[in-house]
């Protein structure tokens, strides 16, 4: 009886999941288009965020590997919290070329717009 009723519990559960996960899925729809990732990512990006990549760029032109590992480690936790987290990247692209594809695009923007600001202000 007692094997009964957790076979009963768990079709349910997985009734309930199946009428649940693609209303979430449409509710929360999720991006596969990279210059689309990339552009909400630079668009929701922080001050902190571009301090991450500030400090990274700032450690490999002093060649400081330790630095230099230190801030890659805490860009790839912020390349990872924007893109799934803030920009709904599709799990789909969540592999070693794409993720890096959409990681070097960002980094690429976000560090010629942190140029472009550091340029300006000695205007």
């Amino acid at each position: 009886m007692r094997r009964g009723r957790s076979l009963a519990a768990g079709l349910g559960l997985a009734l309930l999941g199946g009428a649940l996960l693609p209303a979430w899925g449409q509710a929360q729809e999720q991006l596969t288009d990279k210059n689309a990732i990339v552009a909400c990512m630079l668009e929701k990006s922080t001050d902190q965020d571009k301090g991450v990549m500030r400090d990274f760029i700032i450690a490999a032109l002093q060649e400081d590997p330790a630095a230099m590992k230190k801030n890659l480690d805490l860009l790839g936790n912020v390349l990872l919290d924007l893109a799934v987290t803030k920009c709904s990247m599709s799990m789909t692209l969540m592999n070693e070329k794409d993720f890096g594809q959409v990681g070097e695009m960002y980094g690429e923007k976000l560090g010629e717009a942190l140029i472009a600001a550091a340029f300006a202000k000695m205007n």
